[in-house]
Order: C-alpha cells, then structure tokens, then sequence
C-alpha cells in the first residue's frame, strides 16, 4: 500500500516487498528538479521504492501514474565507481534505445532491517517522531532527543553513530544557531548536548547508545508558545551535503 507523510508520498515497486531484508540501501536521486528519489537495492541491483517530494507538487495518483508508465521501460543500472572505492559515486540507467540517464546517490549505504523496512519502503506508516522529553517552563528550556542511530526518521533516512558524532560536533563548532521548522533563525541556545555513551536514562526517557540528546533554551515568545501548546513536539536535525569524487593528486586526498 502507498504511503504518504507530511513531506513525501513512497510507492514501493511491485512483487519487491519483503525481498530486501538486510540488503544495503542507499537512496538515489531520479529526478531533482522533478522531486523524485528511490530506494536502490545495492545486493539486488534494483530499484524498490520510489520517493516523490509533495512539495513539486506531486500527489498519490499523478505519482502511481509515473511509476506505472515508469515500469514500462525496461532499465539496465549500471553501478559507476571511482578506483577502489565501494560506494558507487552515479548510476547509469540505460533503456533499451540506449538511452542513458544518470542517477546520483543521495545517502550513505543503510542496512534494511525489518524494523524498519515496512516504512522505509513505505509499505506502512511512518513512526511519529521522538516528542519532547522534559519542559522547564521557568526557564523557558525543551529537553529531548535530536538523533537516534540506526532508525528511520519520519522519511525513512537512516544515520550511523559515527555519523551523528560527527553532526553533533560539527554543530557545537561551526553552527550554534537554532531555527524554526528550518526557515527562520530564532533567539535561542543548546544549553546542553551529549551523546549517549550506553543505553541510558536522560531524565525519565530510554535512550539507546549512540543517541544525541540535549536541550535548548528558547528566548522566543511566539516559539515558546507554540512548545508549551504542543504545536512542536519534536526537534529536527537539517542534514545536507553534495558528494564531489576526489581526484588523485588532489591536496584534499
């Protein structure tokens, strides 16, 4: 069954359901400037879930019509690497004219693990985010939970222990600041983070091993409102990149 979140509409490829138990996945981008991604199969060779971006303007019926006229096609992928490198830097995709389309990766290769594969290939519905742990009303500080490795988000995208030490680092570093639903910046600081040494307690909550936790003091009126009413429940980490090959020679090698 399709299945849609708030961002996203997933429509697995058919007869590919349950195939793909601890395979490695990585996600790849079909089209960008048309909003479509894909879950890649790397063991299989094979595409089994296309992702459709709602905001160009897809919906669940023009999406089930474009993998429909899609699967018409018959594709030959064809993995691009660079020297010894196991990550496939682009896919080719070749019909049978001959025509060639280039796919790029968009994540890091994941593991499909049965917890997480049914809304990951959007057989079922996506877990609700990790709400809000504690609330220090006096204070005006939201404590909670900002990663947590090896489970999807409510996309679907999946991020490694070592990855998120990286990203918390890498924020207390170059970053600091804190913005509303990833538009505006807002009055406020991480007044604590710390990532999970073992599974542990933080403050009444079951956190796994791995797992960034922290709290942020928000001197936002308005934001502050909108926490206190439930409207936000849950942090969101904005995580981007772009994944350039590094030529041999290079001072950056």
């Amino acid at each position: 069954m399709p299945e849609q979140t708030d961002k996203n509409i997933r429509i697995p490829v058919s007869g590919e359901a349950g195939k793909h138990t601890d395979h490695k996945i990585r996600t790849i981008v079909i089209s960008d400037k048309e909003g479509i991604k894909a879950l890649y199969c790397i063991d299989d060779k094979k595409i089994i879930t296309y992702i459709f971006a709602k905001n160009k303007d897809w919906d669940m019926e023009t999406a089930k019509k474009w993998v429909e006229e899609h699967s018409k096609k018959e594709k030959k992928l064809q993995e691009v690497t660079i020297d010894q490198d196991e990550n496939f830097v682009k896919l080719l995709a070749t019909d049978e004219l001959g025509n060639v389309e280039t796919y790029t990766p968009n994540s890091e290769p994941f593991v499909l693990e049965k917890a997480i594969e049914g809304f990951t290939m959007g057989l079922e519905e996506a877990p609700d985010p990790i709400e809000v742990i504690k609330l220090d009303k006096q204070k005006q500080i939201v404590y909670g939970v900002f990663l947590v490795p090896e489970k999807a988000d409510h996309d679907g995208d999946v991020i490694n222990e070592e990855d998120i030490e990286k990203v918390a680092h890498d924020f207390l570093v170059e970053y600091r600041t804190i913005d509303e639903m990833h538009k505006t910046i807002i009055p406020a600081n991480i007044v604590e983070s710390f990532i999970a040494w073992d599974k542990m307690d933080y403050y009444g909550k079951t956190v796994t091993k791995g797992t960034w936790c922290g709290a942020i003091k928000i001197n936002d009126k308005d934001v502050w409102e909108k926490v206190l009413s439930g409207e936000y429940k849950a942090f969101s980490v904005r995580i981007a990149g772009q994944r350039e090959p590094i030529e041999e020679g290079s001072k950056n090698a």
